[in-house]
């Protein structure tokens, strides 16, 4: 199972409220699943920071190497056999396999991020779901 998918199925375990539970323990859980989750969360946004980083740093690299400005070393191991306009380099570095595959990394980190943030976000609403269904069940038993 990869990391996207794993991390799916550990919030639909942890995070799941449903009326056969036990509302005290599920009400009692909820500040150490926010801290995990922002825990989490963070981490994740300092990793998607790092790839961001790295993205920005091969995109110079590249951008010299389309420009011709890159080192004589760089074009012995990997010839540029193409004459590229300046205004053509971006295409050219949006189309290489080394840049696609690191922005790709970045925008699967970045999901990652937007799955954790909206846990957060779900986890600190589970108080107010819990009173509803404790509200609901008074009312169901006549009980004011």
């Amino acid at each position: 199972m990869d990391k996207l998918e794993k991390l799916k199925e550990e919030i639909k375990e942890e995070t799941y409220l449903s009326e056969y539970m036990d509302l005290k323990k599920a009400s009692l859980d909820i500040p150490y699943l926010h801290s995990k989750y922002l825990q989490k969360c963070e981490g994740q946004r300092m990793l998607s920071s790092m790839v961001e980083d790295q993205v920005n740093i091969l995109y110079l690299k590249k951008r010299m190497y389309y420009l011709g400005k890159a080192d004589p070393d760089t074009y012995k191991a990997k010839p540029l056999d193409n004459t590229i306009l300046k205004s053509d380099v971006d295409m050219w570095i949006k189309a290489d396999d080394e840049y696609i595959n690191l922005t790709q990394k970045l925008k699967f980190e970045q999901s990652i991020l937007k799955i954790l943030e909206e846990t957060v976000a779900r986890i600190s609403r589970h108080s107010f779901y819990i009173n509803n269904y404790v509200d609901l069940l008074k009312f169901e038993n006549g009980i004011d």
